[in-house]
């Protein structure tokens, strides 16, 4: 078979080309102009986003694709004049563009809203009602805290309603795969494992910081084994272990404790899944795939080591979270329902953290979310936002159980990515993540639609 007979047959092929040869330009972009754009980049860049923009005005699913797999090169992303991102802009034109082909129809505003979603619109207007001042005004780095999670709210709107075939979901899966692997290739560049984390050079990859890239590496991992076990071309069999040992080392070069433990509980309940259907191939992949890090960076298991001392004394920076999570309770205990605002966390911590932590961490964000979500809008809004979470867990899990060979698989992997980002919240204020509202979307993407196992490959 010819190469280019081969790009036709398997679209998943095709959009490797393209998302590469995208993610190329704004390499090279970066590369050239260093922190700023020459004409001839800046002229490059706008011709990528205009295709972009064309691309999502004639297929609006492509725009939560796009949105999603920005996550894990975020740093390389280009500025846009009179918007917040890039990624703001593309998902404006997505809004648009869905009720743009919802001409004629009238079924953009039609059914009955997802649980989550639900729960998620009761958190958004609780965020303005409990303290208008705060959601509305300019705060932390000018951000406009209502805007912020309408935006969120409507990405998870978008992908309830778009995201509504198997192939759109692999899709999905596909190009934030893709954009994984740079980043990673990126990070495993830049780090180096020491005996220690002090000892170690963390790197974020192209994701803008190393915990976050941590859960973006992970996160990969679980979609592409999931690929690698539902794809039957051998070229891309190879090339998604290859993928997974690169996104495993990406995530073990950030040394992020919260990422290793998260790398660890992802191997454990795959494993858990396939031994108890007895897929020994799927196992084997998997380990072998795990030693990459004994191959590469045999210091981890020190660093893995002092994690528990770590956790139970309270040393590096576990002890600056515990201080930062004192300040969070002392925040809600003097405004226990309403909390101080959305956004005001870092404001308000000189006020009730300036005993417990140094000056330079005065400004720092609770690295809990849901400590940070009762902090700044209450037992009432932690409640809200506590119930948007189980609704979309529920759904994502009432799906992953159904007998149907093409919807269950992929439902459980999804499901498992929630339940990783929801632990990764315990150090990390994860509110706000993309990523994770575009899931509370996922949960409600499939009522009302009746799939088969012959769709699943369309």
């Amino acid at each position: 078979m010819n190469l280019s007979r081969l790009l036709y047959s398997n679209k998943y092929l095709l959009v490797v080309g393209t998302f590469l040869a995208l993610l190329f330009s704004f390499l090279a972009g970066r590369i050239v102009a260093r922190t700023t754009y020459t004409q001839f980049v800046s002229k490059l860049v706008t011709a990528v986003l205009v295709m972009l923009v064309l691309l999502i005005l004639r297929q609006p699913h492509w725009g939560l694709v796009i949105v999603a797999s920005s996550l894990p090169v975020l740093e390389i992303l280009p500025p846009v004049p009179y918007a917040t991102s890039v990624v703001a802009l593309l998902g404006g034109v997505t809004l648009a563009s869905y009720f743009l082909h919802d001409l004629g129809h009238h079924t953009a505003l039609s059914g009955r809203l997802p649980p989550g979603l639900l729960w998620g619109g009761l958190f958004v207007i609780w965020i303005l009602v409990s303290n208008p001042a705060a959601a509305l005004l300019p705060g932390y780095h000018d951000r406009i805290w209502l805007s912020t999670f309408v935006q969120l709210w409507l990405l998870a709107w978008l992908a309830s309603r778009l995201l509504d075939t198997p192939a759109k979901h692999r899709l999905l899966m596909w190009a934030f795969s893709l954009a994984a692997l740079p980043s990673a290739a990126y990070a495993i560049h830049q780090g180096v494992v020491g005996q220690s984390i002090k000892e170690s050079i963390r790197s974020g990859g192209l994701a803008g910081g190393a915990n976050g890239a941590a859960r973006y590496f992970v996160t990969s991992l679980v979609l592409m084994y999931y690929l690698w076990t539902t794809t039957r071309n051998r070229l891309l069999h190879s090339g998604l272990v290859i993928g997974m040992a690169v996104v495993v080392y990406g995530a073990v070069v950030t040394v992020s404790r919260t990422g290793l433990l998260l790398l660890i509980l992802a191997m454990g309940l795959l494993s858990i899944q396939h031994l108890k259907q007895r897929r020994w191939q799927a196992i084997v992949v998997l380990v072998a795939v795990t030693s990459v890090i004994w191959i590469f960076a045999d210091n981890i298991l020190l660093i893995l080591g002092s994690i528990l001392p770590a956790v139970r004394h309270g040393t590096d920076t576990v002890g600056i979270r515990y201080a930062l999570w004192h300040a969070g309770l002392r925040m809600w205990l003097a405004h226990p329902l309403r909390g101080i605002g959305i956004g005001q966390f870092f404001a308000q911590l000189p006020f009730y953290g300036a005993d417990l932590l140094a000056p330079r961490y005065l400004h720092d964000g609770a690295h809990n979310m849901y400590l940070q979500v009762l902090a700044e809008t209450g037992l009432i809004g932690l409640v809200f936002f506590i119930a948007m979470l189980v609704a979309s867990g529920r759904s994502l899990r009432r799906f992953s159980h159904l007998s149907n060979a093409v919807i269950s698989p992929l439902m459980q992997t999804w499901s498992l990515v929630f339940i990783l980002l929801l632990v990764g919240g315990i150090t990390k204020h994860d509110q706000y993540n993309k990523l994770l509202w575009l899931l509370i979307g996922l949960g409600g993407s499939l009522s009302g639609c009746s799939w088969t196992s012959r769709e699943g490959d369309r």
